[in-house]
């Protein structure tokens, strides 16, 4: 299972309104065209989240920030992973 993809996901369904009706109309479909990889059991759970709920949570989002998180959802997606700090660096603040 991936949590970061969980994540994902759920800030799409809040911010993003088209996702959102390609989720709830062909969940596996629209995971898979936006880079979602998901197991049954996460699309599932997913699944029982009410659509109206979601959908109320967004209409209560200032734009502003709904926009920002859309925008910063598409750039991670594309984004290459952030670099590993040296291991003496990681040493020093006592995560080996």
């Amino acid at each position: 299972m991936s949590q970061l993809a969980v994540e994902r996901v759920l800030g799409r369904l809040v911010t993003d309104g088209e996702f959102r009706s390609e989720f709830f109309g062909e969940p596996a479909d629209a995971c898979r065209d936006n880079g979602f990889e998901l197991t049954s059991i996460e699309l599932a759970a997913l699944l029982r989240i009410d659509l109206q709920a979601l959908v109320c949570l967004a209409e209560r989002l200032d734009p502003k920030i709904v926009r920002a998180l859309a925008l910063h959802m598409r750039e991670s997606i594309d984004a290459p992973p952030p670099p590993t700090l040296p291991r003496e660096r990681r040493v020093q603040r006592g995560t080996q």
